[in-house]
């Protein structure tokens, strides 16, 4: 049994002050409209109280779920080729720029929204440290309140995403980063408060409000999150209810959960405009055209590996090429977490990977044959991501009893990795948006015309170290408390 001490809260609180540090470095790496909608969210944030003189005077026009507002910046426009040095042009002064009008909730651009100031630069840096570490708070409170299990499977979980997509996309102001950990990892607070009745109620009520805060993030951040969260928890209900002995109470909770999200499904699923209603389009479609079915469907499986994608680029960042060598690196440690996670004896490994891929499938079906302007010309793997990693998590809280035990001799080897791909990554990232171009692993210099941040008083490879060794110490002390929460020694 875990329960909560304070020496063990003093613990998780270094580990997760490791990886605040790793984000807030991560947040200087790169200029304000590194990637390509970061002055659409800025825009959402500085307009998130609503009007305000300065920073968001006037809404020019609503166009559907898009508005066309005046700010205090002016946007940088970017002629982005990847192969070639980017070339950006500041716009004119008063100019409008897009916000969030609907197209996605406003919590999380109201919570940011908090911390703009007169300076743009100054304002979208707050921004984005107070992003990380709101996260580094949520993770930090998931991990030490989980029990040894869960802990393992969530720390295993972020040894995958961390690397690359996670480092960038949770130091940002890119909403994805709460729906990312709200879907992802948020349902294992619930699945331990319900099935791990030795642990103490307070802890156990403690894991229910973690739950709650998970789902708050999540559809405050992305409508994409209403039916992953109800796929994810029928799933998760079916999979209690089935192997725990549980009390006819709560039996019937889940069976009441597992009818209401079916019929929220359902609703939403007649209702043109959400992301169901669009697949039942689509799906009477091909009920007309029977033709077209095979055709389809292949186009489809052939699209559900890009969800791996966000293992080896910056799927915020469509100018920026990653060596090949980072995508190898984070399959590798992909597939030696799932490999060494692997248990023949799972049924419920087997089933919920299967009923992942399913539901992913349909998700790339209807994202590639609905309009969506959020990724026009590819199926972004941005928003597969938080699937991704609810696929990771659960392989391996379903796989060996002895998970952690398993898995701890291959340890050093995937951390080494992911330190390794980390510091490719950022070295990558910053050679790019300093210099403009990427060759490839070298000292870089400031940038020209304050192409990095003008009044930093360190060079953007000073941060770049400073970045790996927090990310290195974090990957570390995590290892260890999770180690001795697991009855695990480790080397």
């Amino acid at each position: 049994m875990v329960t909560l001490k304070v020496s063990s809260g003093l613990e998780i609180a270094k580990t997760f002050g490791w990886l605040c540090l790793m984000l807030a470095t991560v947040a200087l790496l790169s200029q304000p409209g590194a990637s390509q909608d970061e002055w659409f969210h800025a825009s959402s944030i500085w307009c998130g109280h609503g009007k305000r003189e300065v920073y968001c005077p006037e809404t020019v026009r609503v166009n559907g779920s898009i508005a066309e507002v005046k700010t205090n910046f002016s946007v940088t426009g970017c002629i982005a080729q990847p192969k070639y040095p980017l070339v950006c042009i500041p716009s004119e002064q008063d100019v409008t720029s897009t916000a969030n009008a609907g197209i996605r909730p406003g919590l999380f651009y109201f919570v940011l929204s908090w911390v703009v100031v007169p300076s743009v630069n100054v304002s979208l840096l707050l921004a984005r440290l107070l992003n990380a570490v709101l996260v580094s708070i949520f993770l930090g409170f998931l991990m030490w309140l989980l029990p040894g299990r869960h802990r393992a499977a969530l720390f295993l979980t972020c040894l995958v995403i961390l690397p690359v997509t996670g480092s960038f996309l949770l130091s940002s102001v890119n909403p994805e980063s709460w729906n990312a950990l709200g879907t992802g990892m948020g349902w294992l607070a619930v699945h331990a408060a319900i099935t791990c009745g030795s642990l103490p109620k307070r802890q156990r009520i403690a894991l229910a409000a973690v739950g709650v805060v998970a789902v708050i993030m999540a559809v405050g951040s992305s409508w994409d999150s209403i039916p992953m969260l109800l796929f994810i928890s029928v799933l998760v209900g079916i999979q209690i209810v089935s192997t725990n002995r549980v009390s006819s109470r709560l039996r019937l909770f889940l069976q009441c959960q597992f009818l209401i999200g079916t019929g929220v499904l359902l609703a939403e699923a007649s209702s043109g405009p959400s992301p169901l209603g669009a697949l039942t389009s689509f799906l009477r479609y091909l009920w007309d055209q029977p033709n077209s079915v095979t055709s389809l469907a292949a186009s489809a499986l052939q699209k559900v590996p890009s969800v791996l994608d966000a293992l080896g680029t910056v799927p915020t960042m469509n100018s920026l090429i990653l060596p090949e060598l980072v995508y190898v690196s984070g399959v590798l440690i992909f597939g030696l977490v799932m490999f060494r996670g692997f248990d023949s004896q799972s049924m419920w490994q087997k089933i919920g990977l299967t009923s992942i891929a399913v539901f992913l499938t349909l998700l790339l079906v209807r994202q590639d044959m609905v309009f969506d302007f959020r990724a026009m010309h590819t199926i972004d793997a941005l928003y597969t991501f938080p699937l991704l990693i609810f696929a990771v998590t659960w392989w391996q809280l379903m796989g060996p009893f002895d998970l952690f035990k398993r898995v701890s001799s291959s340890l050093n080897l995937i951390i080494g990795l992911a330190t390794a791909t980390f510091l490719f990554t950022q070295f990558t990232v910053v050679e790019r948006f300093t210099d403009r171009q990427s060759y490839g692993i070298r000292m870089v210099p400031d940038g020209p015309d304050d192409w990095w941040w003008p009044w930093m008083p360190i060079s953007p490879t000073i941060s770049v170290v400073l970045a790996t060794y927090f990310f290195w110490r974090y990957l570390q002390t995590a290892k260890s408390f999770v180690a001795a929460t697991n009855d695990v020694q480790i080397s």
